[in-house]
C-alpha cells in the first residue's frame, strides 16, 4: 500500500470541497455535490482511476449511493480532481518531453470527463488548471485556464464557484 498524501494536500481537497458545499447552502438548487476517494472506470482504455475528487451531479451521487455502486463513470462525472504530489506528479499531468507513456490527464480526455482540474504543488510550477474541451479520439484536452496559488479559482459554468487558493502552498523542495 502506498503512503497517504501529507495533510497540506488533504487542505486542499477540502478547500474546494468546501466551496461546493458553501454554494450547495447558499443556492439551494445547486446541483452539484463532491466525493473523495470514489473509484472511476474508464473503460476506453481498460484502466481505473482514483481521483482525488470528484464532482458530480446531485442526482448521479444519489443513484450510484443507492445501487451501492463500486465505480463510477464519465458520463456521471462532471469534474475530476487532482492534487499533485512529489511521487505521483508526471501521472497527473500532460505528458511531456521526458514522459510518452500516457498519464490521467490522457485517460480523463478518453473518457470524455469534460473538466479535469489539476493543483500542481511543484515548487516551479504551483498553478491550477482547468483543463477543458476533451477530444477522445486523441486523450487529449484542447482548452486551459490557468490560476496562480494565491489567485482566486472561478470554475466556469455549470459549476459557477469561486475557490480561494490563499493559503496553498507547494511542496517542499
Amino acid at each position: 500500500m502506498s503512503p497517504g498524501p501529507f495533510v497540506d494536500h488533504a487542505m486542499i481537497l477540502t478547500g474546494i470541497q468546501t466551496a461546493f458545499i458553501r454554494q450547495q447552502v447558499s443556492v439551494p438548487d445547486f446541483p452539484w455535490r463532491t466525493a473523495q476517494v470514489v473509484d472511476f472506470k474508464l473503460p476506453r482504455i481498460n484502466d481505473g482511476y482514483i481521483p482525488d475528487l470528484i464532482v458530480l451531479t446531485n442526482d448521479h451521487f444519489d443513484a450510484a449511493a443507492t445501487a451501492h455502486a463500486r465505480n463510477l463513470t464519465a458520463k456521471e462525472i462532471g469534474l475530476a480532481v487532482e492534487v499533485t504530489s512529489e511521487s505521483t506528479a508526471a501521472d497527473d499531468r500532460e505528458p511531456g518531453r521526458q514522459r510518452t507513456r500516457p498519464t490521467k490527464w490522457n485517460g480523463y480526455a478518453h473518457e470524455e470527463v469534460e473538466f479535469y482540474l489539476l493543483v500542481d504543488r511543484a515548487p516551479n510550477r504551483a498553478r491550477v488548471t482547468l483543463f477543458t474541451e476533451p477530444n477522445p479520439a486523441r486523450g487529449i484536452y484542447i482548452g486551459e485556464k490557468h490560476w496562480s496559488f494565491g489567485e482566486t479559482v472561478v470554475l466556469p459554468e455549470p459549476f459557477g464557484i469561486e475557490i480561494p487558493t490563499a493559503t496553498w502552498m507547494p511542496w517542499d523542495e
